[in-house]
C-alpha cells in the first residue's frame, strides 16, 4: 500500500502534470509522469539535455545513491532540469537535525538554497517537511513564525510508534517538554534544526 503523505508535495506547487519529471520515493505514481530507472543511466537518460515543466524529487537523498555524488550536486541538476516558467519541489533530511546530525545524504538548507540559485532558479520557498520528508505530513511553510506556532499548538502530539516503556515515557514526557522547548526558541533557529526540510523553486519565464 503507497503512504498517501508521500505525494503531499503536490499542494505545494501548481497543479502541472506537463511534462513532470518525478523521482518518487517508493512505488507511488503520478499520470504522464517521467519516472527514471533507478540507476546512474537513468538519471542520466532524464536529465541529459531535457527539460520539463515539473521536477519532483522528495527524497534526493535516497536517489543521490543512485546519481552519484552529494545530495547538493543532484539538486542542482533537477534545478537545471526545470524549464522557464517551471517549478522544483526537493525534499531531503536535515544535516543539523540535532537527532541526527551530519547524516549521510542530508543537506543543509543553506546548501540546497544556493544549489537553487546557482541553477537560475528564484522565488525560493522552503518547508519544514514533518515529521520526516519521505513522508510529510504536515509541510509547514518555513518563511513566517506563526504557521510553525499554530502546528505547535494545535497539530502536534506526542506520537511514538513503539509500545516499550521508553516509548510511554517519550509519548508522555520528553516529546511535550520538546515542543514547549521549541515554541520559545527563535525561529529561525527551528527551521535551522528541524527533521526534515523541502524547497519549491521556480525557473522565470
Amino acid at each position: 500500500m503507497i503512504d498517501a503523505r508521500a505525494l503531499n508535495w503536490r499542494y505545494t506547487v501548481p497543479a502541472q502534470r506537463r511534462r513532470l519529471l518525478f523521482l518518487p520515493v517508493s512505488e507511488e505514481r503520478v499520470s504522464n509522469a517521467v519516472v527514471p530507472e533507478r540507476s546512474p543511466e537513468g538519471i542520466d537518460g532524464v536529465l541529459s539535455g531535457r527539460r520539463y515543466a515539473t521536477v519532483v524529487a522528495p527524497d534526493v537523498s535516497a536517489w543521490r545513491h543512485v546519481a552519484g555524488g552529494p545530495s547538493g550536486a543532484l539538486v542542482g541538476r533537477l534545478a537545471d532540469a526545470v524549464e522557464p516558467g517551471g517549478w522544483l519541489y526537493v525534499g531531503f533530511p536535515n544535516y543539523w537535525y540535532l537527532a541526527r546530525p551530519m547524516r549521510a545524504g542530508s543537506l543543509s538548507l543553506r546548501s540546497a538554497v544556493a544549489a537553487v540559485l546557482a541553477a537560475g532558479l528564484n522565488e525560493v520557498q522552503p518547508y519544514l517537511a514533518l515529521p520526516d520528508h519521505r513522508c510529510p505530513a504536515f509541510l509547514i511553510g518555513a518563511g513566517r513564525r506563526e504557521e510553525l506556532d499554530y502546528f505547535l499548538g494545535q497539530l502536534f502530539f506526542p506520537y511514538s510508534p513503539a509500545h516499550t516503556g521508553w516509548a510511554a515515557i517519550a509519548r508522555g514526557l520528553l516529546l511535550p517538554a520538546a515542543a514547549a522547548l521549541v515554541k520559545l526558541a527563535p525561529h529561525r533557529l527551528r527551521v535551522q534544526l528541524a527533521p526534515a526540510l523541502a524547497l519549491v523553486a521556480r525557473r522565470p519565464s
